[in-house]
């Protein structure tokens, strides 16, 4: 509430119905009367906005909070994620590369750079599931997201998102995976010739792994000082309403609590 307060005093007149709207939230789970005792403290709110939040406060309590949901995936999304297919179990990538495809990615030149990422695409395409032994391909990968040749970096972050469907859920069960990869993912979201690219990416990757390994880096991608880059990632994250739904317990969101807190003091309305 007390920064919210700030939000109530700013230019903007769309911060400041947030900020209104954003109360009624926190009343709907707080007892009656909690908010507007903390409002009636020094100083005093904008006398023009009392009707409005004092409106907002009183439907939010008559409204009970919504229950808590527990969802699970089921076997056939599993499957689906997974590729599998009838012609086998899944393949190990780097048996479907050339033995220095992980050395080319590194290369000077821009065209052998471009070629090894096409290769590992190729063989993406042409396998129907993969194994998750990728720490290799994903640490060469990091890199080309940041290649001065923007088609580079496009391709890479487009086949970093088919390699997590390609892998299927087991890419989850080894942490060294994301944490090798999405962070990279999450900084190309301050490049505009990036963004689509890095947001599909996003998408993939949590269709495969589940929100948990993209929320677990979202605190310091909120941190950076780029303000369309914190932008799409709050709206990523808000249009993932379901997902949060299938997270597992004892996720501890107290570090992504304290990076929205900080967003709602951004000099960006």
């Amino acid at each position: 509430v007390a920064f919210l307060r700030k939000a109530l005093d700013s230019s903007n007149a769309q911060v400041r119905s947030n900020a209104i709207s954003l109360l009624g939230v926190v009343q709907t789970y707080c007892p009656a009367g909690a908010v507007k005792s903390q409002l009636a403290t020094k100083p005093e709110v904008r006398a023009s906005l009392k009707s409005a939040i004092e409106k907002e406060l009183a439907q939010a309590e008559a409204s009970e909070p919504p229950a808590p949901t527990v969802s699970s995936t089921g076997t056939a999304q599993q499957s689906q994620a997974r590729g599998e297919a009838a012609d086998g179990a899944p393949v190990d990538l780097r048996s479907r590369v050339k033995a220095d495809t992980l050395d080319r990615l590194g290369a000077r030149d821009w065209a052998t750079r471009k070629s090894a990422v096409e290769e590992i695409d190729e063989a993406l395409t042409r396998a129907s599931a993969i194994t998750c032994e990728l720490e290799d391909f994903l640490q060469g990968f990091k890199d080309r997201i940041n290649d001065a040749n923007k088609n580079i970096a496009c391709l890479t972050l487009s086949v970093i998102a088919k390699l997590a469907t390609k892998a299927g859920p087991g890419l989850a069960s080894n942490p060294r995976n994301s944490n090798a990869i999405v962070p990279s993912v999450l900084a190309s979201l301050a490049d505009k010739k990036l963004m689509t690219a890095a947001l599909s990416c996003l998408d993939s990757w949590t269709a495969t792994c589940g929100l948990k390994v993209v929320l677990e880096h979202a605190p310091t991608a909120l941190a950076v000082e780029h303000s369309g880059a914190r932008k799409e990632l709050l709206a990523w994250v808000l249009s993932r309403e379901d997902d949060f739904l299938s997270m597992p317990k004892g996720l501890d969101v107290r570090p992504l609590v304290r990076a929205l807190v900080a967003c709602l003091e951004d000099r960006s309305a």
